[in-house]
This record gives C-alpha cells, structure tokens and sequence, in this order.
C-alpha cells in the first residue's frame, strides 16, 4: 500500500509538472495580448517600471496612428534561471522569432525591455 501511495503522489507531480506553463510563459503570453489588443493598461501590468514606459508610448503612437490591430502571437520556448526568464516567441504564422526577457520581482513575473 505505501508502495502504491509513493508511485501516486510521483505521477500526480509529473502530472502536473508536465500539464502547467511556467509561470513566466503565461506572464509572457498574457502581455502580448494584452499588447497586441490595444489593451495597454493591462499590458503595463504584466511589465518592470522601465519597460511599463515603453507601453505608455506605445499606446500614444497606436492611438495617434489608429491602426491598432489584434495579432496572435505563439510561444516558441521558456527558459527560466532563477529570477530571469527568456521567452521566445513569434507572430502566429511568421517564420521569424522574437525574444522577451522577464525578470522576478516581488514573486512576480515581469516583461523587462532594458
């Protein structure tokens, strides 16, 4: 029985090891979207000080251009090292990919653009 409830509790962590993004993927994934959606208050959320800047001045062009539109991004790979990530990723369709550098402050996730 105690067999058993050892080969339990080990599946059930590869299970759910397995099953759940990383933490800094979903951050990475909910900034995007945020971003690309024209939702720049949301995006700002998801990012360090520096880069919430960068948002804010993006949001100024987006709405000065008015041509803001939706675009799906996929994640390519998560590589995270103690309190830094880097996300790779590129726009759904696109043979081109990007990088995204998350830092961890406070427990959590931040975009980082230095």
């Amino acid at each position: 029985m105690r067999q058993f409830s050892v080969l339990f509790a080990l599946g059930l962590f590869l299970f759910t090891a397995c099953t759940h993004d990383k933490p800094s993927k979903v951050v990475a994934e909910k900034f995007l979207n945020a971003y690309s959606a024209g939702n720049f208050e949301e995006a700002r959320q998801y990012a360090t000080e520096n880069t919430q800047r960068y948002v804010y001045l993006g949001g100024i062009l987006a709405k000065s251009a008015k041509q803001q539109q939706a675009t799906e991004y996929e994640i390519l790979d998560c590589q995270e090292v103690g309190n830094k990530a880097t996300v790779k990723y590129r726009l759904k369709g696109s043979d081109n990919s990007d990088v995204m550098y998350l830092v961890k402050k406070n427990n959590a996730w931040l975009v980082g653009i230095e």
